[in-house]
């Protein structure tokens, strides 16, 4: 999974649902992704991405709404 760094760098505010750049399709406007980083403030979380509007927060990771949509990363050479 991307880190919230990664997943955030692919929000575009200039455009709207969604709101990431349209090199990436197929978007679930309606879900917040998942990223790699969890929540500091709030143990059982992590950062999450809504791409309807770009904005982030912080997700429960063990509830019946934490099964949401990922957006997969590859590794550097």
């Amino acid at each position: 999974l991307p880190n919230i760094k990664e997943l955030f760098s692919i929000v575009d505010r200039d455009r709207g649902d969604p709101a990431i750049d349209p090199t990436f399709q197929n978007t679930a406007t309606g879900y917040h992704y998942w990223s790699s980083t969890d929540g500091v403030s709030a143990a059982g979380t992590a950062w999450a991405v809504r791409f309807f509007y770009g904005r982030d927060a912080m997700r429960a990771k063990g509830n019946s709404q934490s099964f949401l949509p990922v957006r997969c990363v590859r590794g550097g050479r």
